[in-house]
């Protein structure tokens, strides 16, 4: 298969390899090739190249990016470099290459090879064309004329790379740039620098157009070393030098003073102050001044800045520190945690080009040389990144530890972070040796008020109000009127992020930071107090929200509690230990049922805490108890069947012979007998609205429940009008969500009952409230709905809706509606003259009804896929239809999905 775009080719092999076991010896030879492999294949693990095979003594692989190839290139030559006794040549060009079993090979690969053999052992040669594409990454380049490559045509043009030199002053994005020497120059660099780039580049700007810039972000984000890469790349437009002043020791006005004179080579002068000598030290200088470390002496350097640069006008000043400076023309950066993977992203193709993970596998290697991102590890690593936030320190004490831990015991280790990430402290300032000192030096800084806020703020996960913040950590020497203060301090302090959601000004902690806050409420004896108090805000905000989701705010009530879902889940946690809290928030889960139908993305949410706060209010009659379990059924029963039933099952049980809880039992059962495709008895659910005619909200779905049940038996016409009814009321009452729900089962009932005006009616309106209200289970009904009328829209036709329908189902792992989807989407296909995947679809759905349970409890949709089938077997002979049925029914369910959508 030929690539769908050009890549860059790598290839690699050792000067002198035909000789090496004669000039070295076997066992030498081979130890050679071994460390020369690991350098090589950790520059790839971190470049995100994909090795191809090992040729002799060399590598070849491809890369997506041309910049990054070339990136890999120069660390591989700065890794090798330091081998005594290995010269490594490295060549790169870039083109098509066709894949095959595994290898690739074309022109492309053949030119690289061709190109290699041109250099010369530590050097990296490239075509004119790498050089072209990977012009913007700053690196400097020499020519080295036009050649004849053997086998190949024409004259070719060919670079070198002069990575022993690094990177252009314009572009500090490539790692490990070499630094000129200007003034005091910067502190050393052991390691390399990863990600960042877009960071350096925008700050870079800054500098160009502010005089004083600073980085500020929470402790061990990195802020130290981006200063350090963005100065040594910024070197070259300063020509008084570039100056870097630790100020961790500095504990006053005095001590900053001191080590910036110090920094500088200014010695005390006879009637001259210290610091009128600094100033006069840089008067007429040119030089760009890094302070670092401002956070425990904010106010002495902000009093030196506003002297330096209002005396000298040449110079610049970068600065980092937990906390803004707060001085006129101060250009504030904030210094974001590393990209972490998304929850989705698990495997070694997904992470190459995640920044905290390229971290993590550079420092591990450092520590172990066999280490390399994997497909057996990947999912690990990427969880150690996730939850360590990004932060760079945290993520080089965890792959510290991958000398004597996998990634997965790693992972599990970290159930206790502080004390799994530390170092031996050699070479890293105390601070940074242990993550518990890092947090404890910015924890420490804080007045009793932050200190005891930030404590409190921990048993809130995700992000909160400010609001929510005063209902919660308020009392003792917290009071009402601090919290804004403390909040707006620990923003200040890098210590709690503030983020802005739909308009609304919101705060969270970092992971690591909230753990820290977490222990420091347990050792004050005060974790369950607040978390107690934080549990009654979530039951209050769930009493709020269950009168809103009902009404005509339901949509603003959708949304809000999406940005307090986390803080909901984590108080119902909490409730878990004890009945009497469980019977409270027992009350709250049946108030936001309407809340996890409507978000079919939190389904299981619902389900699981619906079962378990019913189990642990041992203290609830039985009736809430059962409505609890009702409501988990209804909320399984378009994704498992078999869920559902026992759900419904246990809710009998519970209900014994008490009468409210046997109608809840009731409604949960006529759901999955409806979905199963028995006809149900009426007596037992009329009897339920009856009973439950005073729970407006249960009612409804019991009502809902006669009408399923009625047209079990065929009377689809008094099945319509039942749902109409209900719609109707909930419409009055606001509920916007299961009137569009309702609509859109309506319009199936109509469109059996050969109503087929009043079927496209219900069908696009509930197609508009499903989009409206954001829900994709509804959304997915009614699309189905809409097929069936056969009009066409902006989404492909019958067959774009239909596919759609499936898609949106399938995503939410709502198996019903998936098959319903499929029904529906086989006449579309059979309508658009796709006769064969209408014949195996149909195929695989009766085979999903087998194996799921789930029977049409969608009349109209039955009628509508059967006209379609027919229409099929029609077009075709008899063996024909068999052989694709044969095959469709095989189908699983997985492929039956693929199907559906290709």
């Amino acid at each position: 298969m030929i690539s769908d775009a050009p890549v860059t080719v790598l290839m690699t092999d050792i000067e002198g390899s035909t000789d090496l076991h004669t000039r070295l010896g076997d066992e030498a030879a081979r130890d050679l090739v071994r460390r020369q492999e690991v350098h090589v294949r950790t520059a790839l693990a971190v470049n995100g190249g994909h090795e191809v095979k090992t040729m002799g003594d060399g590598f070849l692989a491809y890369f997506t990016s041309t910049r990054r190839a070339l990136e890999c290139a120069i660390a591989i030559q700065r890794r090798i470099s330091e081998e005594d006794s290995v010269r490594v040549r490295v060549g790169l060009h870039c083109g098509e290459v066709i894949h095959e079993d595994g290898d690739i090979h074309g022109a492309a690969v053949a030119a690289a090879a061709r190109i290699m053999s041109q250099a010369a052992g530590g050097e990296i040669v490239v075509s004119d064309l790498v050089r072209q594409l990977a012009g913007a990454a700053g690196v400097q380049f020499k020519q080295r004329g036009f050649v004849a490559l053997k086998g190949l045509e024409g004259q070719w043009l060919l670079h070198e790379v002069d990575w022993r030199e690094g990177v252009a002053a314009s572009d500090p994005s490539v790692q490990n740039a070499s630094r000129p020497s200007v003034g005091a120059g910067l502190p050393p660099t052991l390691t390399t620098f990863v990600g960042r780039g877009e960071d350096c580049r925008m700050i870079a700007k800054r500098l160009g157009e502010a005089r004083l810039v600073m980085l500020k972000g929470p402790g061990g984000v990195g802020k130290t070393r981006l200063a350090i890469e963005t100065a040594a790349a910024a070197a070259n437009s300063f020509d008084g030098g570039v100056w870097f002043a630790d100020l961790t020791t500095a504990t006053d006005a005095a001590g900053v003073v001191r080590v910036v004179a110090t920094m500088l080579g200014v010695a005390d002068e006879p009637g001259r102050s210290l610091v009128d000598s600094v100033v006069e030290r840089l008067r007429y200088a040119s030089a760009l001044i890094v302070f670092d470390n401002c956070e425990q002496v904010l106010d002495a350097v902000a009093e030196l800045v506003t002297n330096v640069l209002g005396a000298a006008p040449s110079a610049r000043v970068l600065a980092t520190s937990r906390e803004a400076l707060g001085v006129p023309g101060e250009v504030v950066v904030a210094v974001e945690p590393l990209d972490i993977p998304a929850l989705t992203d698990d495997t070694t193709t997904s992470l190459v080009d995640c920044d905290a993970v390229r971290l993590f596998v550079d420092r591990a290697s450092m520590v172990n040389a066999a280490f390399s991102l994997r497909n057996d590890n990947a999912s690990a690593v990427a969880s150690v990144c996730r939850r360590l936030d990004g932060i760079p320190l945290a993520i080089e004490l965890a792959a510290a530890q991958l000398d004597v831990v996998e990634p997965s015991q790693l992972d599990a280790l970290l159930e206790d972070r502080f004390a799994v990430l530390r170092s031996s402290g050699r070479g890293r300032q105390p601070r940074h040796r242990t993550l518990e000192a890092m947090l404890a030096s910015s924890y420490d800084g804080l007045d009793a008020v932050a200190r005891a806020t930030m404590n409190r703020l921990a048993v809130f996960r995700g992000t909160f109000s400010l609001d929510a913040a005063r209902a919660v950590v308020v009392g003792g020497s917290v009071a009402a009127a601090d919290v804004l203060e403390a909040t707006s301090a620990l923003v200040r302090k890098s210590l709690v992020v503030a983020v802005e959601t739909a308009g609304e000004r919101r705060y969270r902690l970092l992971e690591t930071v909230r753990e820290y806050a977490w222990q420091q409420l347990a050792h004050a004896s005060e974790l369950d107090e607040f978390r107690d108090r934080h549990l009654r805000w979530v039951l209050e905000l769930a009493s709020n929200a269950a009168d809103g989701l009902a009404g005509s705010e339901q949509v603003e009530w959708l949304n809000a509690l999406d940005h307090d879902l986390d803080n909901i889940e984590t108080a119902l946690e909490w409730s878990l230990g004890d009945a009497g809290r469980a019977a409270e928030a027992l009350k709250s889960v049946l108030g936001l049922h309407g809340y996890w139908r409507a978000r079919g993305t939190h389904r299981l949410q619902g389900i699981r805490w619906s079962e378990a706060t019913a189990a642990a209010a041992t203290s609830l009659d039985p009736a809430a108890r059962t409505q609890a379990l009702m409501n988990g059924a209804l909320l399984v029963v378009f994704r498992d069947l078999a869920s559902a039933d026992a759900l419904a099952g246990a809710a009998r049980r519970l209900a014994g012979d008490d009468e409210r809880a046997a109608a809840y039992a009731t409604v949960a059962t006529t759901f999955v007998a409806v979905t199963r495709g028995e006809i149900v008895d009426l007596a037992p659910i009329e009897r339920a609205v009856d009973v439950l005619a005073d729970d407006t909200g249960s009612l409804q779905w019991a009502r809902a429940a006669v009408s399923w049940a009625v047209a079990s038996h065929g009377d689809f016409v008094e099945a319509h009008r039942q749902l109409l009814d209900i719609a109707g009321d909930l419409h009055e009452l606001g509920d916007r969500h299961l009137y569009g729900a309702w609509l859109s089962f309506g319009a199936d009932f109509a469109f059996a009952a050969g109503d087929m005006g009043a079927a496209r009616s219900e069908a696009f309106e509930s197609l508009d409230i499903a989009r409206e209200i954001a829900c994709a289970s509804c959304e997915s009904q009614a699309l189905a709905s809409v097929v069936m009328l056969g009009d066409s829209d902006d989404r492909g036709g019958a067959v774009g809706r239909a596919r759609h329908a499936v898609e949106l189902a399938a995503g939410i792992r709502e198996t019903f509606n998936v098959i319903e989807g499929m029904n529906v989407l086989v006449a579309a296909l059979a309508s658009d003259g796709q006769m064969a995947d209408a014949v195996m679809l149909a195929a695989a759905t009766s085979s999903l009804r087998t194996a799921t349970g789930f029977a049409s409890a969608m009349p109209g949709r039955q009628i509508f896929a059967t006209e379609g089938l027919e229409l099929a077997r029609r077009s075709m002979d008899e063996h024909a239809f068999d052989e694709l049925w044969r095959t469709g029914s095989e189908l699983t369910y997985d492929r039956a999905v693929t199907l559906a959508l290709r």
